[in-house]
C-alpha cells in the first residue's frame, strides 16, 4: 500500500477487515478479553467519531468513566490512549470502544462526529 493510500485509510476501513487475530495483535488476550466483556456488558457510551474518520472517541464505565481515543497513526497502525493511564498501551477500555465500534459498523448504525470541544479531548 502507498503511503499516500495509507494517510487516506480511515478507522472504518481497517475496522471492516479487522479480524479477531488481528485484535489479538493488537492487544493482549486477556487484554481483549476483558475488553470484550466490558463492551458486551454495554459499558461502553457516546461513541463518536473523530479527526475525519480517523479514530474515534468513547467513554467507556467500568470501575469509573474513562476516556478513550483511539486512532490510526499515519503509518496506519492502531493507537489509543485512555484515562485509566495504562501501564501496557492499549487497555481494555481502549479494546472495548474498538469492539463496539466494529459493532456499530456491522449494524450500520452510524457514528455521529465528536465536537472540536468535546471534554474527552482535554481529558486525555
Amino acid at each position: 500500500m502507498t503511503q499516500a493510500a495509507v494517510l487516506m485509510r480511515s478507522l472504518e476501513d481497517t475496522c471492516k477487515e479487522l479480524t479477531w487475530g488481528g485484535l489479538l495483535a493488537w492487544a493482549s488476550r486477556r487484554t481483549v478479553i476483558k475488553g470484550r466483556r466490558l463492551q458486551q456488558k454495554g459499558m461502553v457510551n457516546s461513541l463518536m467519531s473523530v479527526r475525519e474518520g480517523r479514530g474515534l472517541l468513547a467513554w467507556v464505565d467500568a470501575e469509573e468513566p474513562f476516556a478513550v481515543l483511539v486512532e490510526m497513526e499515519i503509518d496506519g497502525e492502531l493507537c489509543s490512549s485512555c484515562t485509566c493511564n495504562p501501564m501496557v498501551s492499549p487497555c481494555e477500555h481502549a479494546v472495548a470502544a474498538l469492539i463496539e465500534f466494529i459493532a456499530h459498523l456491522q449494524h450500520k448504525v452510524p457514528v455521529p462526529e465528536a465536537a472540536s470541544n468535546d471534554p474527552r479531548f482535554y481529558l486525555i
